[in-house]
């Protein structure tokens, strides 16, 4: 069986004015710069082996369907439909190197980082243009602030494995890997306020450092951040 695993390791609501507020991010994102290309899709497995396959089990349901539709889909179950979801991955040719990256992960620790990576992708997800041009020259500061943010509330929730090779390498390429997933959760309310509050402070700390364009540009994901988040 072929799915579609997304392999980046894999990552506010204030008051802003109400002619911001009506102006849509694609229309901000036309008044910028040139257009970038488009980013690579994550290849597909043929899936060989997975954890506890011998003893029957099937693929673990919220594996099964984030690599068939991505974490909004492993979001969508019943028993995660209060919170929002982070799966950490790592590719090993052993599975010990698996096991033990799973023992040692923790969500106190290491949970900071699988958000920073998706607030980041959320702030690039909808820009057409480079976001420095998006949002200014201090963009690479906003990024520092976010990854030095210590986010609070997040719970392991599972961890599993597969063995497998990606499709396109099935014809004398590359081995079989283990592909090491751990799901990690974190309630909704505490992740969004934490979020709101991180980002208007961003917001404060970086003003007169951007143009008014840029400044609105941010103003706008803001309002709408987590919309498709």
């Amino acid at each position: 069986m072929k799915f579609c695993l997304g392999l980046a390791v894999i990552l506010v609501l204030f008051s802003c004015s109400s002619s911001i507020s009506r102006r849509t991010l694609s229309e901000v994102v036309q008044e910028q710069g040139p257009v970038l290309p488009p980013q690579r899709t994550a290849p597909a497995l043929q899936i060989r082996g997975y954890k506890n396959r011998e003893n029957g089990a099937a693929l673990a349901p919220w594996l099964r369907a984030y690599l068939e539709g991505g974490i909004g889909a492993a979001e969508s179950l019943e028993p995660y439909r209060n919170s929002y979801l982070f799966v950490a991955a790592i590719r090993s040719p052993d599975l010990a190197v698996i096991t033990q990256w799973v023992r040692n992960f923790s969500p106190d620790q290491d949970f900071s980082r699988l958000a920073a990576e998706r607030i980041r992708t959320r702030l690039e997800r909808d820009l057409t243009v480079s976001p420095a041009h998006f949002y200014g020259a201090n963009y690479t500061r906003i990024l520092r602030a976010i990854y030095r943010t210590v986010f609070w509330g997040a719970r392991k929730e599972n961890d599993s494995w597969i063995f497998g090779t990606p499709v396109d390498a099935e014809n004398g390429g590359d081995p079989p890997l283990y592909w090491g997933f751990i799901l990690v959760s974190i309630p909704r309310d505490s992740l969004e306020i934490q979020v709101h509050k991180l980002l208007g402070d961003l917001r404060n700390s970086t003003e007169g450092a951007a143009t008014k364009t840029q400044n609105d540009a941010f103003d706008t994901v803001r309002t709408h951040f987590f919309e498709g988040f």
